[in-house]
């Protein structure tokens, strides 16, 4: 689930520029970088602490304020790295799965009593994507710490204006801006006096910090990815639906495949290994917590690969597909 258009060129004109004397040098997180981000975003700077990608932030965030006996929930399906930093600390899983589909509804995760939780917004791995509103009640409802991941995030969701006391903001360079090799992210807090208290000083490389701050300049870039991200999700939801198979309501660049109602149904792990002696790569749902033998997760990639992923899919269920009709539906 890496951008389909890598990294802007502008940005890799500035990696190649940097010295060998600043490689070899240490350096702090940059407040010229924390400036830039703050103003790309809108946001307090004394709020903001980069780190080394959205994992980094959950690491320290699980270091700083988890321990024995602290309550995490966790909805299903979603990120394995929550459950892995929060156990490392020993705290205690609460796994909210959902009534139906692919993520617990507001008013369930409203009811949830525990300490923390975290919730990816798009959800990773289905891409569905919980409005501000919607968040806004359940910070209303619940009573503990909400930690927002925005890794998958592409387009402006407004959530940095849901920070508080309670609310914790997660973001990433990884995935829209094309930088997922060079770990680069931030977390958005009230919390980040204490949060440096648990952290390196070192946590992002001089060589990332170089990448984001002119990744963030190049709006151009940004936006050709957006728009290539929504056309190409439109185009792989139209033609899961012609070769008849449901999938999520993805607002993002990964979505899920629902087999339920194919042949596949309870042997995922065959269509798997079918389309991967085609040379095709997906993820079997039943690496996430809360999903079966009955679902794929693909990434939206650039034309070319999507359509020879549906080819591919089309002759291994045995359903022929025009690829030249298909128009995509947003």
């Amino acid at each position: 689930n890496e951008n389909p258009l890598g990294p802007s060129e502008r940005v890799v004109e500035r990696v190649r520029a940097i010295s060998p004397e600043q490689i070899s040098r240490y350096q702090h997180p940059s407040e010229k970088l924390k400036q830039e981000l703050s103003g790309f975003l809108e946001v307090d700077e004394s709020r903001l602490m980069l780190v080394d990608g959205c994992d980094g932030g959950i690491e320290i965030f699980a270091q700083t304020f988890f321990m024995e006996e602290t309550e995490v929930a966790i909805p299903a399906p979603s990120f394995h790295r929550y459950r892995v930093h929060s156990e490392k600390m020993g705290a205690n899983i609460r796994p909210v799965l959902p009534e139906s589909g692919y993520h617990p509804s507001i008013d369930r995760l409203k009811e949830i009593d525990s300490d923390f939780m975290f919730l990816a917004n798009p959800q990773n791995p289905s891409g569905e994507r919980f409005g501000v509103d919607d968040l806004r009640e359940l910070i209303e409802g619940f009573d503990g710490h909400l930690i927002l991941d925005e890794a998958l995030a592409h387009i402006n969701q407004d959530h940095t204006t849901l920070v508080s006391e309670n609310v914790t903001v997660l973001g990433s360079f990884s995935k829209v801006f094309g930088l997922a090799g060079l770990r680069a992210g931030y977390i958005f807090s009230d919390q980040t006096s204490e949060l440096k208290k648990c952290s390196s000083p070192f946590k992002i490389s001089s060589v990332a910090q170089e990448a984001v701050s002119e990744a963030l300049k190049d709006e151009k870039h940004l936006e050709k990815t957006r728009n290539l991200i929504e056309t190409e999700l439109s185009f792989l939801k139209s033609g899961l639906r012609q070769l008849g198979l449901d999938h999520s309501d993805s607002k993002s660049m990964t979505l899920l495949i629902d087999l339920s109602e194919s042949e596949f149904r309870g042997r995922a792990s065959e269509l798997s290994s079918k389309l991967e002696h085609k040379g095709v790569k997906v993820v079997e749902g039943n690496n996430f917590s809360g999903l079966g033998q009955s679902s794929l997760r693909i990434s939206v990639r650039d034309r070319e690969s999507n359509e020879k992923f549906l080819r591919l899919l089309s002759d291994v269920l045995d359903n022929p597909i025009e690829i030249k009709e298909m128009k995509g539906e947003k």
